[in-house]
């Protein structure tokens, strides 16, 4: 949980009070913070740079499923990057709502929106990207999503689904740690064409 970084951060504290170099939690704590840039870099590549005017939908915003615990979240991060780029951004969590909005750079606020249902924000989305783990995620209603979205682009933070089946539905699946991305079978050329 998010006990993790945080206890990190302070024994990386106490080792630099005692004049110690805790250069394995140094570098723990420091890949731990690029990973969520890595992961933001990824989105960015895929849409070259150009978010300006995208719709792109997050699905989970606490660190972890079953709490509405923020401290350390991914989303945090994620959100301010892409609004940062011009995306407009919706967000649907089981939990958090309102709570999130004093992470959200103020001078972006317009562009940040609550979802009351995880697949009305997917209409003409071009991304959907998982952050937490959530059960309602895990099977999700994948032939819906391909009828709602724009662009049929996944960016799963969780690895949470199976490129194979996603690629049957003709997504674009980005993961963690996985090959680039999975290219669909069938041929959508408007997806194509907007990437």
């Amino acid at each position: 949980g998010s006990c993790f970084p945080k206890d990190v951060k302070a024994l990386l504290h106490f080792g630099q009070e005692a004049h110690f170099k805790m250069k394995i939690l140094k570098s723990v704590a420091e890949v731990n913070h690029e990973q969520k840039h890595r992961f933001l870099k990824k989105v960015f590549d895929v849409f070259n740079q150009n978010l300006d005017g995208r719709k792109v939908v997050i699905w989970g915003l606490s660190f972890k499923p079953d709490t509405d615990d923020l401290r350390e979240a991914p989303s945090i991060d994620i959100v301010s990057g892409l609004l940062s780029k011009g995306a407009e951004v919706w967000a649907y969590d089981p939990i958090v709502t309102k709570d999130f909005l004093p992470f959200v750079p103020s001078s972006f606020s317009e562009s940040f929106h609550f979802a009351s249902d995880p697949y009305s924000p997917l209409k003409e989305a071009d991304g959907l990207i998982l952050l937490t783990e959530w059960t309602s995620f895990k099977a999700p209603d994948f032939e819906k999503m391909a009828l709602l979205m724009r662009n049929r682009t996944i960016f799963d933070g969780r690895n949470q689904y199976d490129p194979r089946r996603l690629k049957e539905f003709g997504f674009y699946y980005y993961g963690v740690g996985r090959d680039l991305h999975e290219i669909p079978t069938s041929s959508d050329s408007k997806h194509r064409s907007s990437h």
